[in-house]
């Protein structure tokens, strides 16, 4: 029963965030707003990590952190200016075909095949 109240949770905080953020944009630009929002959540890594110490960090894991952390970066910059100059109601539901993307690129990028409940759960969220 914690699921529901987790997935309760993260669903009112990304709908907080896009709101503040469109509000944000009167007086700020996407790219303050994409620092932001990565800066902020620094503290939040470094806890998990220190929380979990049993897991390792490889040198790769290393070496991919920062091209992983610019690629982010560069796609709130995106999502960020799309909220800005479109619609809340246009732009977000555009969002939920994003695990749709992923039935197609994960077996392609790192070979994992979802099960028939798998698939019918992201269809249910690409319908919703």
């Amino acid at each position: 029963m914690l699921w529901f109240f987790l997935a309760l949770g993260c669903a009112c905080s990304e709908s907080i965030k896009d709101l503040t953020s469109k509000k944000a944009f009167r007086s700020l630009d996407e790219y303050t707003c994409a620092f932001g929002t990565a800066f902020f959540a620094l503290p939040w890594i470094g806890i998990c990590m220190l929380l979990d110490p049993a897991h390792e960090i490889s040198r790769t894991a290393l070496i991919l952190a920062p091209i992983a952390a610019g690629l982010h970066v560069l796609a709130f910059i995106l999502y960020f200016r799309a909220i800005k100059t479109a619609d809340l109601s246009l732009v977000l539901p555009l969002i939920s075909f994003t695990p749709l993307f992923y039935l197609f690129t994960s077996p392609i990028m790192i070979g994992e095949y979802p099960g028939p409940w798998g698939i019918a759960g992201v269809l249910l969220i690409v319908l919703g």
